[in-house]
């Protein structure tokens, strides 16, 4: 008797869940979804996108819309700053379709996302201690550039990709100048060679390695070392 019981209690169950599977509902579900996240996205309301598009990706993981919803809470999550889960969802659509047409915007959003993160640092130098500052995001921002060119040379973002990379390559190096003369402020002339060297070996192609050269051979004067800060000035007079 409980057996049967049982019986009857799992059957009506499944009955009533069959509304799950079914997947003209699940359709409608889905597409209700995207139709009022486009909305909020029409009338720039991100936040209010991205709790539509979140939950749009937690219940249709492989839904018809799903891809697309992925790709416009990139966007979403990069409009209302939130960087890091615009970075973070635009590495896990790379990963899951790497194939895909628009994997290279995918791409192209991580490198504006690790931009837009160290902002403040591209624009103008902050007050502070200059030689502890963090610009991880500004070189992840270079070598996500970097991979989109690499990777999707013909991408539309291909040119964009190309001036920002020019571009936080040259006030990588600004940087790396900077600290170089606060390090001969305070009479730290090794540092500052150091620095300066830093600049030569890794953005030989920016304007910046003319001031590197010249650190390099006051320091190294400084430091008594001749050899060394003639090398430095024999490399300047000759290519610069």
């Amino acid at each position: 008797m409980i057996t049967r019981t049982l019986n009857i209690l799992l059957i009506a169950t499944l009955l009533n869940g069959c509304s799950f599977f079914d997947p003209e509902k699940n359709l409608d579900g889905e597409r209700e979804l995207w139709e009022k996240s486009q909305g909020h996205l029409d009338g720039k309301r991100y936040l209010e996108a991205i709790t539509l598009l979140e939950e749009m990706d937690r219940r249709f993981p492989f839904g018809r819309y799903a891809e697309s919803a992925q790709l416009d809470l990139i966007y979403t999550y990069f409009k209302a700053s939130k960087y890091d889960l615009s970075r973070l969802t635009a590495d896990r659509f790379i990963r899951l379709n790497p194939l895909h047409p628009e994997a290279d915007y995918a791409q192209y959003m991580k490198g504006l996302s690790r931009y837009a993160s160290n902002e403040s640092f591209f624009t103008r130098y902050l007050p502070g201690d200059e030689t502890g500052r963090d610009i991880g995001d500004a070189r992840n921002a270079i070598s996500a550039f970097k991979t989109l060119l690499e990777k999707y040379p013909e991408s539309e973002f291909s040119g964009d990709s190309t001036l920002r990379l020019i571009y936080v390559r040259n006030r990588l190096a600004e940087y790396e100048i900077h600290v170089a003369r606060h390090y001969i402020r305070k009479g730290a002339y090794l540092a500052a060679a150091n620095r300066a060297r830093q600049v030569i070996e890794s953005y030989p192609s920016t304007s910046a390695v003319i001031d590197a050269l010249i650190i390099m051979y006051l320091s190294y004067e400084a430091l008594g070392l001749p050899n060394e800060a003639q090398d430095a000035l024999f490399v300047l007079s000759t290519n610069h």
